[in-house]
């Protein structure tokens, strides 16, 4: 079986825990009162549909890495999407998103029942995103104290790489630094999404030794790296992906593929600013179809298969799972 078979099988049994999990958090809500809003029923359906198109692959690596009979390999996993829940809300809201995952972004849903409140979406939004980190936070809590303070750490470098998200978004397209972009990177999505998940999943088990762990964070981290530039292509190359192309040109974010455009591309890139300004989608998809972003992709991705291949030969069975890992990340 395949990494990807197997990331599919586990995201079929993932997903009736974790719908079971995001009800009982939302009827919690709902049975605090007796009295209902016309939006209760509505906004558990638009919160339900819009979990259900994730790829899983922060609770797959928890499992990935840890011991299959652990308990609180589960609790974990849950703490953790609950958190990607309430930041993927947040998120949609700070980058005006319409769109995630083929649907309706909450505050997009929900401001369609707005009356006297003009800003009920975002209202509604704010709150559900504190009622799914606070409910993250309780899970995690079910956890031993190591495992907690690893999740805490998580949660708040995420925040960080946030935070630096909404600077860079705050400069000129292509101005940022290739070390400002990668820092932000490490902190929104190489921990966020890989080191941190495998570290999680590792640590809880029965004997786990620091020298692996150490192997573990070095290696997630880069293959983070990778799956943010191949996000980043993904963003401008594919119209299939859930979400509109070029939204991080239209968000004003610097990334791997706008420094490398401006170095390698230069009179394209004057291109891509002046069609950013008119917010013309159609020059920009033209100026794209002659951009070779797949190459330079290739050449990241060896640079990590030749990193993992260099791990020492104490490192036999961890290095197997790292190239299992790195499979994930193919760009087709």
């Amino acid at each position: 079986m395949t990494i990807k078979e197997r990331m599919e099988k586990f995201k079929e049994g993932f997903n009736i825990h974790f719908e079971n999990e995001v009800r009982s958090v939302l009827r919690e809500q709902r049975d605090f009162h007796e009295i209902t809003t016309e939006l209760d029923e509505p906004l558990k359906d638009y919160i339900l549909s819009y979990t259900k198109g994730g790829k899983r692959i922060r609770p797959f690596l928890i499992h990935f890495f840890g011991d299959n009979d652990n308990k609180d390999l589960i609790t974990l996993a849950l703490a953790v999407e609950l958190f990607h829940l309430a930041a993927l809300i947040h998120d949609d809201m700070m980058d005006g998103s319409y769109m995630r995952r083929g649907e309706k972004t909450i505050h997009i849903a929900v401001q369609a029942y707005s009356k006297e409140n003009t800003h009920l979406g975002t209202d509604i939004g704010l709150l559900l995103g504190d009622v799914f980190l606070t409910a993250s936070l309780a899970k995690a809590a079910q956890l031993p104290n190591h495992l907690f303070e690893e999740f805490r750490s998580m949660i708040q470098r995420t925040i960080r790489g946030q935070y630096l998200d909404s600077f860079g978004m705050n400069q000129i397209l292509g101005d940022q630094s290739y070390e400002e972009v990668i820092a932000r990177h490490k902190l929104k999505t190489a921990w966020y999404t890989f080191c941190s998940p495998a570290r999680l999943g590792y640590m809880s088990n029965k004997q786990y030794d620091l020298k692996t762990l150490e192997q573990i964070t070095v290696i997630m981290c880069e293959l983070g790296l990778l799956y943010q530039i191949r996000d980043d292509i993904i963003d401008c190359i594919d119209e299939n992906s859930g979400k509109a192309l070029f939204g991080d040109i239209t968000e004003n974010q610097t990334t791997w593929v706008t420094l490398y455009i401006k170095e390698k591309y230069p009179v394209k890139f004057k291109e891509i600013l002046q069609a950013k300004e008119s917010n013309n989608t159609a020059l920009l998809k033209a100026i794209f179809k002659d951009i070779d972003l797949k190459t330079p992709y290739k050449q990241e991705y060896q640079q990590r298969h030749e990193m993992i291949e260099s791990m020492g030969e104490e490192f036999i069975e961890l290095k197997e799972n790292m190239h299992k890992v790195l499979e994930l990340l193919m760009l087709k």
